[in-house]
């Protein structure tokens, strides 16, 4: 998946520009009010995910449909409390969603349950599992999971610096962490 988007301020996104292989080009998709969260796009059967919000600063789930052309708003999973940060990722070809409350140490990760296809114009939502980590957790960049198992290993930031990557699994069943000599991100 190829893309850029053009930004007006502060992340508000005026356009996306989509690279189309068989005319070896760019291409520019309109989307107004649109504010790309710092996080990374997945893409999942050929469309693409991003974390999104409006002016209302009520988040969503931008998705882009690389066949038709078209983006679509979609829902995240229902909020538990407060603030929330969001990570997107993918399992078995399905959307993963991990949330948590700022401050907080747990997450809860969500999985998509209906079929993930450019029909798709509606998400529904199951929790899989929720994670307590004993500290208060962050945004994560990187996030690999094992739903089965119910671990996952993702990144730790700690200001402006990648400090490792932990593995941990529900209810403190495991934990592990590989430190990093402070590589800036």
């Amino acid at each position: 998946m190829f893309w850029d988007c053009d930004e007006l301020y502060d992340g508000q996104v005026d356009g996306f520009k989509v690279y189309d292989f068989n005319s070896n080009a760019w291409r520019v998709v309109s989307y107004p009010n649109c504010f790309i969260m710092n996080s990374h796009g997945v893409n999942v059967k050929g469309n693409g995910y991003w974390n999104a919000y409006d002016d209302n600063y009520v988040d969503y789930i931008l998705s882009f449909d690389f066949t038709g052309g078209r983006f679509i708003r979609l829902c995240l999973p229902p909020p538990s409390q407060g603030c929330m940060y969001t990570s997107l990722s993918v399992v078995r070809e399905e959307l993963l969603v991990l949330r948590c409350v700022k401050g907080s140490p747990k997450i809860e990760m969500w999985v998509t349950t209906n079929k993930m296809d450019t029909s798709a114009s509606e998400l529904s939502w199951s929790k899989s599992f929720t994670m307590n980590f004993g500290f208060p957790v962050i945004v994560y960049t990187s996030l690999l999971v094992d739903e089965d198992k119910k671990v996952v290993m993702c990144d730790k930031i700690v200001g402006d610096h990648l400090s490792g990557a932990f593995t941990i699994g529900e209810e403190d069943k495991y934990y592990s962490e590989i430190a990093f000599e402070g590589m800036s991100i």
